[in-house]
């Protein structure tokens, strides 16, 4: 595959109890809690959860399946906007004769790292086409998205919980992306991640942090660390992260049980690729 990421370093991820006091900070000698949120934000659909301290000593986290337009449960959100006089549908939202802007995800990258396949794909032409008639950038773009998909995240944990949790507790924002992203692309979605509100100051909260988790890394510690019991050092997995635009497989040795920490066996690699097209099938 043409674009390669290259990494040697080490993929930590921790237990229930490890991750409990990674959370909390010490400020005037009292524990500060923290909510983590996780935004699963994909070429084709979006997923959040998100956990309090007290969720993870409990092994539960809390995943949002009800969704504005969908008539039932669901695990995501289709990743489509439609922009009409000056309103914005997203998701579920998006009525079904509208022709909405879809896989605006990939548009974060410049042309010469998406495969030739991926730049010519109709969705990725009409995407282009559509931001350029609504004077929009992918950053632009992305972020009305993901401002749609935040407003709905808090009052999703407003009526799960209480305002207090959104108003007191400090926000660790846990963003996926592809391991193959570079910087710049990085950067376009901090920049979206900023415009959207996600970092926006609360008086009676600490700081949001934002952290971005490469896919395929948040894959392989999530399933792995649902089998620890099974798991042995010195063992290898592979991981194969087919997604709606991207592609990555990696192979991943076991260092450490507790907590988990991996390490990539050999180089992983990856690409920009329509998984749905024939070719790739």
């Amino acid at each position: 595959m043409s674009s390669v990421r290259s990494r040697s370093r080490a993929i930590d991820g921790v237990g229930f109890q490890d991750l409990i006091q990674s959370l909390r900070e010490t400020r005037n000698g009292h524990l500060n809690d923290r909510l983590v949120i996780g935004l699963d934000f994909g070429t084709t659909f979006s997923g959040v959860s998100w956990a309090t301290v007290d969720d993870f000593e409990r092994n539960e986290i809390q995943t949002i399946t009800s969704w504005p337009g969908a008539y039932r449960q669901e695990g995501k959100a289709p990743t489509r906007i439609f922009y009409e006089h000056g309103k914005i549908f997203w998701g579920y939202e998006v009525p079904d004769n509208a022709e909405p802007i879809q896989w605006f995800k990939l548009l974060l990258l410049r042309d010469k790292d998406l495969s030739s396949e991926v730049r010519s794909e109709d969705l990725i032409v009409r995407a282009r086409k559509m931001l350029q008639d609504e004077n929009k950038t992918a950053v632009d773009c992305t972020a009305d998205y993901l401002k749609a998909l935040w407003a709905h995240t808090l009052m999703s944990i407003r009526s799960a919980r209480s305002d207090v949790i959104i108003s007191n507790l400090a926000f660790h924002v846990v963003i996926t992306i592809p391991a193959i992203w570079k910087d710049y692309a990085r950067e376009s979605m901090k920049e979206a991640a900023r415009k959207a509100g996600i970092l926006r100051r609360r008086s009676s909260a600490a700081q949001t942090i934002l952290t971005f988790v490469p896919e395929p890394e948040a894959a392989g510690l999530a399933s792995l660390g649902l089998q620890r019991r099974q798991l042995r050092t010195d063992e290898v997995y592979v991981i194969c992260d087919a997604g709606g635009g991207t592609v990555d497989v990696i192979s991943y040795k076991v260092g450490e049980l507790k907590p988990i920490k991996l390490h990539e066996a050999v180089v992983g690699t990856g690409e920009s690729r329509n998984t749905k097209s024939k070719s790739f099938q």
